[in-house]
């Protein structure tokens, strides 16, 4: 009988932080539907890239494309905030694949980037981060 190897402790440990991830970004979405703003994508892929969530802001009469940031406390060892562990160099590459998606859909509209941190129940919303 062939034998069947368990899965790592830091495999475990990832799909448990990917399925932590998704709940953040599902708390995100919900948020933004409150403040009147149209989802519509979550986790959009494209090649290499990835945008979290992509809303309308129909008051604003823009794209909004939001990086989710999502800690169990506000409590960890590498950041003070969820929002800090956004580099300069993830956010060239969240402009990049904004402008993928844009292409990719054919449309021209103005877009910003906010940044939302969901740290337990705590949500925030940075928005336009990136000017």
């Amino acid at each position: 009988m062939p034998k069947i190897s368990q899965p790592s402790l830091q495999q475990k440990r990832q799909r448990q932080n990917i399925s932590f991830g998704k709940l953040g970004e599902q708390r995100a979405a919900e948020y933004l539907r409150s403040k009147g703003l149209v989802i519509r994508a979550i986790n959009w892929r494209f090649r290499q890239w990835e945008l979290d969530i992509v809303a309308w802001d129909p008051r604003h009469r823009e794209l909004v494309i939001v990086e989710v940031k999502t800690r169990r406390t506000s409590h960890t060892s590498h950041y003070d905030h969820a929002s800090l562990a956004i580099s300069g160099h993830k956010l060239r590459s969240i402009v990049v694949a904004s402008q993928a998606y844009l292409k990719y859909r054919g449309l021209k509209l103005p877009y910003r980037v906010d940044v939302i941190t969901v740290t337990g129940p705590k949500v925030e919303w940075f928005r336009n981060v990136t000017w």
